[in-house]
């Protein structure tokens, strides 16, 4: 949620999720500008992109994300 979180967090939750091999779940309730107290910013969504793919971590959808766990 934009509310709680800022780029330093986003930052080393991506960076434990590399070190950890693991993965990392952002989910939201909306995503508008201005979001709700449980939303996300189109802003905010974007830097969560940008700094994945920086990290060259795979951004799927829950499904896509089982289905590579298990083939």
């Amino acid at each position: 949620y934009d509310r709680t979180l800022g780029q330093a967090r986003l930052d080393r939750l991506l960076d434990e999720t590399l070190a950890r091999t693991g993965w990392l779940v952002f989910f939201t309730h909306d995503c508008a500008d201005p979001p709700s107290w449980i939303g996300c910013s189109p802003a905010l969504l974007g830097r969560v992109v940008e700094a994945c793919l920086r990290r060259k971590i795979a951004i799927l959808p829950v499904d896509g994300a089982l289905d590579e766990i298990v083939g």
